[in-house]
C-alpha cells in the first residue's frame, strides 16, 4: 500500500512561501530533492503536522494521488545561515521532525487552470473525477481548509495530461484536538465543500446519479474505510515520535474514523451536496 516514511536531513532553505497559514519553506534534502517543508505555529503545533502525515496516508488508501513525503530534519549551520526567516521560526523549524512534501515540477494550481467555461482544459485532467472523492474524503476528515476559493489541489503534469493531487491537511479534523472530536456528528461547512469548485459541479451535472450510481459510491466510501482501518496501526506509525502522538491520541481518532453511525452521516452529507447541485 506504501511505504514506510522516510527521513532526510535539509542541506539547503532555498525560499519562503507567504501564506495565511503555516508559511512554509522551499527546501533542498540531502537527497537532491526538492521538497515543501511545514513547521509549527507555534511550539504548541504539532497537531497540524501530525494530520498532515496522518492524511497523507489515508490519501494513499483511498488510492487519491498526493505528493510523497518525508520527514525533515535541519542541521543549526543551515539555520544559522539561512537571513529570511525570523528567529522565532528558525526555533521551530529546528525543534522537531518537520513534514516534508515533495516540491511537484511544473506544477500549477487547480483554481489557477480550471473555470466553469474551461471544457477543454477540464479534458486534459487525467483523473478529473477524483475530485468527487477528494470531496467525500474531506467530509470523513472534516477539513476546513479545502474550498472553491481556497482548492489546495495541485495538478502534476504528466506526458499525457495533468493529474489532480491534493495537498495541505493541517487544518482537517475540525481543526481540535484529537481528544475534542465529536465522533457522533459530522462537523463539516457544506458551502465550503471543494464539490462547488468548477471542476466538481461541471463533473455532477454530468453525471448520472441513479441507484446504480450512488450504490457504486457508497460500496467505493466503505471500501476506502476499511483500507484505511486495516493499515491505521501502520499509518500511526509512520508520525515521527517527537511529534508525540500519544496512544489516546490514536486511540481518539481511530474512533472519530471509524465511526459506523458517523460515516453514516458522512455520506448522507456528500449525497446532500451532490442533490443541491443537481437541481
Amino acid at each position: 500500500m506504501f511505504e514506510n516514511l522516510s527521513y532526510k536531513q535539509i542541506v539547503s532553505i532555498i525560499r519562503q512561501y507567504d501564506t495565511e497559514g503555516h508559511s512554509p519553506l522551499q527546501v533542498l534534502a540531502d537527497d537532491f530533492t526538492a521538497y515543501v517543508l511545514k513547521f509549527p505555529n507555534n511550539s504548541n503545533d504539532n497537531s497540524a503536522l501530525i494530520k498532515e502525515f496522518i492524511c497523507h496516508y489515508l490519501l494513499k488508501t483511498w488510492s487519491i494521488p498526493t505528493p510523497d513525503i518525508v520527514g525533515l530534519t535541519v542541521l543549526p549551520e543551515v539555520l544559522k545561515e539561512c537571513q529570511f526567516i525570523t528567529s522565532r521560526e528558525k526555533r521551530l523549524v529546528g525543534s522537531c521532525t518537520c513534514f516534508g512534501s515533495k516540491l511537484l515540477l511544473n506544477s500549477i494550481e487547480l483554481m489557477d487552470f480550471i473555470t466553469a467555461e474551461n471544457k477543454t482544459s477540464q479534458k486534459k485532467i487525467l483523473n478529473s473525477t477524483d475530485i468527487l472523492k477528494i470531496g467525500l474524503f474531506d467530509i470523513w476528515t472534516e477539513n476546513e481548509d479545502r474550498k472553491p476559493s481556497n482548492n489546495n489541489i495541485l495538478l502534476e503534469h504528466s506526458k499525457k495530461g495533468f493529474i489532480l493531487n491534493p495537498i495541505d491537511h493541517a487544518f482537517t479534523f475540525s481543526s481540535v484536538e484529537f481528544s475534542e472530536l465529536n465522533y457522533n456528528n459530522v462537523n463539516f461547512s457544506v458551502n465550503d465543500s471543494i464539490l462547488y469548485a468548477p471542476l466538481a459541479k461541471s463533473i455532477i451535472e454530468k453525471t448520472k446519479f441513479d441507484n446504480a450510481a450512488c450504490s457504486h459510491i457508497k460500496e467505493m466510501f466503505y471500501l476506502c474505510i476499511e483500507n484505511a482501518k486495516n493499515n491505521y496501526c501502520k499509518i500511526a506509525d509512520n508520525v515521527p515520535v517527537n511529534l508525540n502522538f500519544a496512544d489516546n491520541d490514536e486511540a481518539f481518532l481511530s474512533k472519530f474514523l471509524f465511526n459506523k453511525e458517523r460515516n453514516i452521516a458522512v455520506l448522507e452529507e456528500f449525497f446532500y451536496i451532490i442533490s443541491t447541485l443537481k437541481k
